[in-house]
């Protein structure tokens, strides 16, 4: 309602500034030529057509991020209330990777987390066929660009990744992929991750806002992994626990 609003009063204000205008004229300068007058009006007519179009492409812009912010909320929510839920790591990770690619705009979305062995622990992708993610083979092990993110926390967000000098190419059966952008994952436990998209809908690039968007989806995904880090050793701690206990029992037996 208040963007409707808006535009009423940027075709209203115009309209009045005409009629005050007009009436000045009569007033002050008197009646003058119609040829005179014809072009006056066609002057001012044409710059209201322009102040009126940049007004509406600066209320359509605002009204888009207002929508693309409210989506982002509602899809950061559902994530938190996934992490704190009873689902599994990867199925809440795919669930990220998911609401990421589709409010960012990507063909693709990847996530990938390697644990203190440096062996990668999780691997979601989005947007890709179980069936071309069985034909491509064993996942990305953290090197070249991925490396970059993954291992020094650098953000990448490059037109054609194929470019860039760490770049190693795309294994067999790999589908095309052009506009990257990745993100680290801030973990406090025992891991490092990365979240990346590729291949930008509808546009050549990934835009700066697109980059902040991601960040706030990779710190959803850094939680659920130090969340299931958590919930693991204390089980480990519960076990070991009960292991002790029964051992007493032994031995006071």
């Amino acid at each position: 309602m208040t963007l409707k609003r808006l535009k009423t009063i940027a075709v209203v204000m115009p309209l009045a500034g005409v009629i005050v205008l007009e009436i000045t004229r009569f007033y002050v300068i008197g009646l003058v030529s119609w040829e005179k007058r014809l072009a006056l009006d066609l002057v001012l007519v044409a710059a209201i057509v322009v102040f009126t179009a940049v007004i509406f492409k600066f209320l359509d812009d605002m009204h888009e991020r207002l929508v693309r912010q409210n989506d982002e909320l509602r899809a950061l929510h559902t994530a938190g209330l996934d992490i704190s839920g009873d689902l599994s790591l990867d199925v809440v990770l795919k669930k990220v990777v998911e609401r990421a690619r589709s409010l960012v705009g990507a063909r693709y979305g990847a996530l990938s987390v390697v644990d203190h062995d440096q062996k990668i622990s999780s691997f979601v992708t989005a947007g890709i066929s179980h069936e071309q993610r069985e034909a491509i083979g064993a996942p990305p092990m953290g090197r070249g660009l991925l490396g970059i993110v993954l291992r020094q926390g650098q953000r990448l967000r490059l037109d054609d990744l194929g470019r860039h000098p760490e770049s190693h190419g795309f294994p067999a059966n790999h589908p095309p992929m052009r506009s990257l952008l990745a993100v680290p994952i801030p973990c406090k436990g025992p891991f490092l991750g990365n979240l990346y998209l590729t291949e930008k809908e509808n546009a050549p690039r990934f835009t700066e806002e697109d980059e902040e968007t991601l960040v706030r989806f990779a710190v959803q995904a850094g939680l659920a992994i130090d969340n299931a880090y958590l919930h693991e050793q204390v089980a480990d701690l519960a076990v070991a626990q009960e292991r002790l206990r029964i051992a007493h029992e032994m031995h006071d037996g």
